[in-house]
């Protein structure tokens, strides 16, 4: 734990920043022209934040007393402050802002010229909301008194407001006000050209919803069946979608998708050309998803069954996938690739000319990636079984494998490649032009690895059986193999190489043209 005093922040014309700062007192940070801005602030006091021409920009402060956010000209702001105290913000040409705002005493929101602001302030008293011109406003107020909220020229205001006592609310020149559906049944909605529509649909079976033109949507559909939602040409698009089956997407042309899906089944989405897109999809079965031309993709999805992901040409692209079976992926020109994926089934991932990609891959069942031209790959995969890893020209490779059965990887022109893979069986490596290659390998059977043109691969081999290793023109190759049976070692044209074998049965060894043979073997 650290504890900073007083600390001066400047950073200008940065494209990520991320800053981490926990338990601080007195800080100021002061960023312009900055691209993404993420701040993790918890547990602070007297914080001043002043944050101009920022385009898009995440809050996480929590446990806050006496701040005061100053932000302006920013395209995208999340706010998530919990348990704060005389808060003061002040956000003005805003296209998104996002507030969170849970138990909070005494808070002043002044907000105007903002295209999309959603507030969700729970346990709050006195509070005052003005906001003028503004296309959507979400406000989820729950337990709340003495509440005052002006709110004129805005196209869609849906308030949830449960408990309240002593409500004001002064709405004018609205498209659409509330809608509040429940329990219904065959449904049919056809809006068009919409500015904003907002959609809060509980206990609804077959309807079916056509959105078209329409600039911002927003659906909270919550225990629905067979529902069919077309929308195209939408900036925005926020999707709160639980316990949903049989559910149709087909959102093209987005520039933001954000999609909160628990307990799907049987879903497909349609993305195409969106800049932002985050999915939230929990205990989805038969999940297809189209994404092309996005800029940034985030897919949080658990418990997927039979889902398909096709997404090319893509700067960002974020996976977190837990439990999933049957996943199919196709990612082309990523840039930045993270999976995080556990408990997979039969998923495919075919990744291509990606810059970084990062797979965390747990509890994996015949498991197909294939990654092309990619700078930095990291893996982590735990307690997969029929994986197979197709990995070319990557700069950067670290694989964390435990617990795979039936892995086959091949890795060409890589740099760097780190596996440590812990209880395989039935393993193939095929690795050519590795400057480093480091395997970490234990409880291994019938272990393949073709290494040529290695500078330098370190082995760990421990509890292995049935191995073949074929290492040539390979500079420093260090063995360390302890409870091997029926090894077979061909080296050739190695500088140093360095054996330590322990519990060995027939081995074999053949070393030619080798400078420094340090052989070390013991039963």
């Amino acid at each position: 734990m650290v504890t900073v005093c007083y600390p001066t922040l400047e950073l200008s014309w940065t494209n990520i920043v991320i800053l981490s700062l926990d338990q601080l007192s007195y800080p100021t940070l002061e960023l312009s022209w900055t691209h993404i801005v993420i701040l993790s602030l918890d547990q602070l006091t007297y914080l001043t934040l002043e944050l101009s021409w920022t385009n898009i920009f995440i809050l996480s402060l929590d446990q806050l007393s006496y701040p005061t956010l100053e932000l302006s000209w920013t395209n995208i702001v999340i706010l998530s402050l919990g348990q704060l105290s005389y808060p003061t913000l002040e956000l003005s040409w805003n296209n998104i802002v996002i507030l969170s705002l849970d138990q909070l005493i005494y808070l002043t929101l002044d907000l105007s010229l903002t295209n999309i602001v959603i507030l969700s302030l729970h346990q709050l008293r006195y509070l005052t909301l003005e906001l003028s011109w503004t296309n959507i406003v979400i406000l989820s107020l729950d337990q709340l008194s003495y509440l005052t909220l002006a709110l004129s020229w805005t196209n869609i205001v849906i308030l949830s407001l449960d408990q309240l006592s002593y409500l004001t609310l002064d709405l004018s020149w609205t498209n659409i006000f509330i809608l509040s559906l429940h329990q219904l049944s065959f449904l049919t909605l056809e809006l068009s050209w919409t500015n904003i529509d907002i959609l809060s649909l509980d206990q609804l079976s077959y309807p079916s919803l056509e959105l078209s033109w329409t600039n911002i949507d927003i659906l909270s559909l919550d225990q629905l069946s067979y529902l069919t939602l077309e929308l195209s040409w939408t900036n925005i698009v926020i999707l709160f979608l639980d316990q949903l089956s049989y559910l149709t997407l087909g959102l093209s042309w987005t520039n933001i998708v954000i999609l909160f899906l628990d307990q799907l089944s049987y879903l497909t989405l349609g993305l195409s050309w969106t800049n932002i897109v985050i999915l939230f999809l929990d205990q989805l079965s038969y999940l297809t998803l189209e994404l092309s031309l996005t800029n940034i993709v985030i897919l949080s999805l658990h418990q997927l069954r039979y889902l398909t992901l096709e997404l090319s040409w893509t700067n960002i692209f974020i996976l977190s996938l837990h439990q999933l079976s049957y996943l199919t992926r196709e990612l082309s020109f990523t840039n930045i690739v993270i999976l995080s994926l556990d408990q997979l089934r039969y998923l495919t991932l075919d990744l291509s000319l990606t810059n970084i990609v990062i797979l965390s891959l747990h509890q994996l069942s015949y498991l197909t990636l294939e990654l092309a031209t990619t700078n930095i790959v990291i893996l982590s995969l735990h307690q997969l079984s029929y994986l197979t890893l197709e990995l070319a020209t990557t700069n950067i490779v670290i694989l964390s494998l435990h617990q795979l059965s039936y892995l086959t990887l091949e890795l060409s022109t890589t740099n760097i490649v780190i596996l440590s893979l812990d209880q395989l069986s039935y393993l193939t490596l095929d690795l050519s032009l590795t400057n480093i290659v480091i395997l970490s390998l234990h409880q291994l059977s019938y272990l393949t690895l073709e290494l040529s043109t290695t500078n330098i691969v370190i082995l760990s081999l421990d509890q292995l059986s049935y191995l073949t290793l074929e290492l040539s023109t390979t500079n420093i190759v260090i063995l360390s193999l302890d409870q091997l049976s029926y090894l077979t070692l061909e080296l050739s044209w190695t500088n140093i190489f360095i054996l330590s074998l322990h519990q060995l049965s027939y081995l074999t060894l053949e070393l030619s043209w080798t400078n420094i043979v340090s052989y070390i073997g013991s039963r």
